[in-house]
């Protein structure tokens, strides 16, 4: 069983395993660094991302792209943003070395490709976005703490 505890600004997890015995996350503190430079960027719109600066940009970026991806897999983030931040995300990822995320969204852009639109494309390969998020969710990669890692400290 998986239960979560959300506070203000950081949320924990706790994993009850089969033999009753309990895990717990310990709260990494460059997350709350990520996850408050996200937050104080919440609802700001294309012009305004186009200003921001270089760390700003990777935590929009990065923020953006898992906040989508976890709520409804990578057809819903290429989906949302209409792919609109799909060559700067890539770009991103690779300066702080996420290459598997890297691969996978660059493999979820082509899917879109001759379609009309990202929404045809999630609609028409559904199997597919599922298999690319589940790799996703496996990747093993901190995103937030990778961002953190290149761009605060």
């Amino acid at each position: 069983m998986v239960t979560a505890c959300v506070g203000e600004h950081i949320a924990s997890v706790n994993v009850t395993v089969a033999d009753g015995s309990q895990f717990t996350a310990t709260p990494d503190p460059r997350h709350e660094t990520f996850y408050e430079h996200w937050e104080s960027l919440l609802g700001i719109g294309d012009d305004e991302a186009a200003e921001l600066d270089p760390k700003q940009k990777a935590v929009f970026l990065v923020g953006l792209l898992e906040a989508e991806v976890m709520n409804g897999g990578l057809g819903q983030y290429l989906s949302n943003t209409e792919g609109v931040y799909l060559s700067e995300t890539v770009q991103c990822l690779a300066e702080i070395g996420a290459d598997k995320t890297r691969a996978l969204l660059i493999e979820a852009g082509k899917l879109g490709t001759g379609e009309e639109s990202y929404v045809a494309a999630w609609a028409s390969r559904s199997a597919e976005f599922e298999r690319l998020d589940e790799l996703f969710l496996n990747s093993g990669e901190d995103l937030a703490l990778l961002t953190v890692e290149r761009f605060f400290e």
